[in-house]
Order: C-alpha cells, then sequence, then structure tokens
C-alpha cells in the first residue's frame, strides 16, 4: 500500500463492505483486515455459500466502480488467492 494513499483506500472499501453485508446474503464473511504491525498491509477475505454466491458477489455493481482506485492505491501487485472450503 502507499502511505500517502492508506486512509483514502480504506474509506472506499468500506462502502463494498456495506453494500455486501446488506445485499449478498450468501456472502458468509466479508472482511477487510488490517496487519496489526503492519499499517500498509491489509487483507480482505470472503467466504461464500456456493459458486453462485461467488458470482453474484464479482458481479456486484460496486466493483467497477471502485476497484480500480483500490488498485491505484497498491504499492505493489496483489496477491490475490482463491481457495475451496474443506467439508
Amino acid at each position: 500500500m502507499k502511505t500517502e494513499r492508506k486512509d483514502p483506500f480504506e474509506a472506499l472499501q468500506k462502502r463494498p463492505f456495506v453494500l455486501t453485508h446488506d445485499h449478498e446474503p450468501d456472502t458468509v464473511v466479508d472482511d477487510f483486515l488490517r496487519h496489526r504491525h503492519e499499517p500498509n498491509t491489509h487483507i480482505f477475505y470472503s467466504r461464500v455459500r456456493d459458486k453462485a454466491a461467488f458470482g453474484t458477489h464479482q458481479r456486484g455493481a460496486f466493483h467497477d466502480d471502485l476497484v480500480p482506485p483500490m488498485l491505484g492505491a497498491l504499492a505493489e501487485e496483489m496477491d490475490l488467492r482463491f481457495f475451496d472450503r474443506i467439508e
């Protein structure tokens, strides 16, 4: 995270967090976390009920508006990983 972009980045993330919780009941968990000792390091963590819910989350209206400015705040390429739940 670029130091000068941390506060705007965190402010941008609040809107999709609220929208996800209010409008995506099949998104079980949607968290945005800041590292305790490295304040410019963040993690987004989401868990959805199924693939359909993942698709709904990815197509959320806020993605097109908010993701590009968030990506512009990064100091390096995002480490994006997807995991499958073990049941």
